[in-house]
């Protein structure tokens, strides 16, 4: 699997590279839209077990569980560039990385990815128990 993303994301932002790539490997599936395509795959096999708060997340211990797994299967590169929100989208068109929706809506991987995330949600929500 391949992601990419930028940092900062406009001229405005102030969240840095290093910012979102540690969203992007110790926060919730809530708060990273990479950890939340991860987990949307690797949580049934994993026998992981997302709740539902707002949004659909995973417990303290299994979302340690995500972070040990991408420590031990994924490897990260990046390039600096004085405007990364400026070439995303060509970046994206040009790698086709499969795991990106923004910017990649004809990937052969979009709807496997979307339907990943659905049950991802559906699996949250049916363990809600807050009503």
């Amino acid at each position: 699997m391949l992601y990419v993303g930028v940092g900062p994301g406009g001229p405005r932002s102030k969240r840095a590279l290093l910012d979102r790539f540690k969203d992007h490997t110790r926060r919730n599936t809530g708060n990273s839209t990479f950890r939340l395509g991860l987990a949307s795959f690797l949580f049934a096999r994993e026998g992981w077990r997302p709740v539902w708060t707002d949004r659909a997340m995973l417990p303290q211990a299994d979302n340690a569980a995500l972070s040990s797994w991408q420590a031990t299967h994924l490897r990260v590169q990046w390039v600096e560039v004085s405007k990364p929100w400026e070439s995303e989208s060509a970046v994206i068109a040009l790698m086709r990385p499969p795991l990106n929706r923004h910017h990649n809506e004809t990937h052969p991987f979009y709807g496997a990815v979307g339907r990943a995330r659905h049950r991802y949600r559906a699996a949250a929500r049916a363990d809600d128990s807050s009503g």
